[in-house]
């Protein structure tokens, strides 16, 4: 675990429709973020030193069976929006399992935690504040993806996440 993440992260409570939540730190210090879902996990929206952080988690059941998994590391991570402008992002630290029975050629990881840091004012920060996200693709290790898409409920809460973090 990095200094990073052991930073706490400042959330605007003023803005009524942001889902904040507190979140303790692997040191034992709490951090605020927003919580924005998608169709199989969700984003942890934050601020660190001006710039926004994202962290991604598969939902809790999928990462519920950890026996038979192989770890694998998080190269990048390829986003798509809803005007299919494409941007690829190296993730600061991530890891997926997969199955060990599940060798196929591109295997499919069932658990995903990445974390990414979009500098403050650079396009990609305001890519994410301005335009809605579509989709988004792993690449790990081996050949192995993850993929997760988002509704438009879903979209309008990952862009209002970003205004929830000051």
């Amino acid at each position: 675990m990095t200094a990073f993440f052991a930073m706490p992260f400042l959330a605007n409570a003023q803005k009524s429709d942001c889902k904040l939540v507190k979140m303790k730190m692997g040191d034992g210090t709490t951090a605020m973020m927003v919580r924005a879902p998608s169709a199989l996990g969700y984003f942890m929206v934050g601020k660190y030193n001006g710039n926004s952080t994202l962290f991604y988690n598969t939902k809790e059941l999928l990462a519920s069976d950890p026996v038979n998994k192989a770890v694998l590391r998080i190269d990048s991570v390829k986003f798509v929006f809803v005007d299919n402008t494409k941007i690829a992002l190296k993730a600061f630290s991530g890891i997926g399992t997969l199955a060990n029975v599940n060798r196929e050629m591109q295997p499919h990881i069932t658990n995903a935690q990445f974390s990414l840091a979009l500098e403050a004012g650079s396009k990609e920060e305001l890519k994410f504040k301005q335009t809605k996200l579509r989709a988004f693709v792993v690449v790990a290790e081996k050949g192995a993806v993850y993929g997760d898409n988002y509704n438009e409920i879903q979209q309008e809460i990952l862009m209002k996440s970003f205004d929830c973090v000051k």
